[in-house]
């Protein structure tokens, strides 16, 4: 989770603060290539695949990067009104949702 939340602040410098960041958006929007993706692809599906947590944890996770892809896109294509009004609605709320999944996840998946 930490990983997301440095990307949080990362995008927030790019949009908001103008730093150049040579970020490859193909890195970002899939949401297999982080820690966090990678162990809901992989381990997690295998044991908790069928936990209705799982699926909205994934869900949401995909959003978030899918998001996080476009504000970079936005950015870089010059739609600098775009990318801040993604970041401060849909983004942030995709971010604050996945700790929210998380939570409620790691609810169900502990064992009673």
């Amino acid at each position: 989770m930490q990983g997301h939340l440095a990307w949080k602040k990362r995008l927030k410098g790019i949009v908001l603060e103008g730093r150049q960041d040579d970020v490859d958006i193909a890195q970002v929007a899939p949401d297999d290539l982080c820690a966090l993706g990678q162990w809901l692809n992989g381990p997690a599906k295998a044991r908790y695949g069928k936990l209705p947590q799982y699926a909205r944890l994934r869900k949401i996770h995909a959003e978030f990067h899918l998001s996080a892809g476009q504000v970079l896109l936005n950015s870089r294509n010059g739609q600098q009104e775009d990318a801040e009004t993604l970041l401060r609605g849909a983004f942030s709320a995709l971010s604050d949702q996945v700790q929210l999944e998380l939570v409620r996840f790691y609810a169900a998946a502990r064992p009673n």
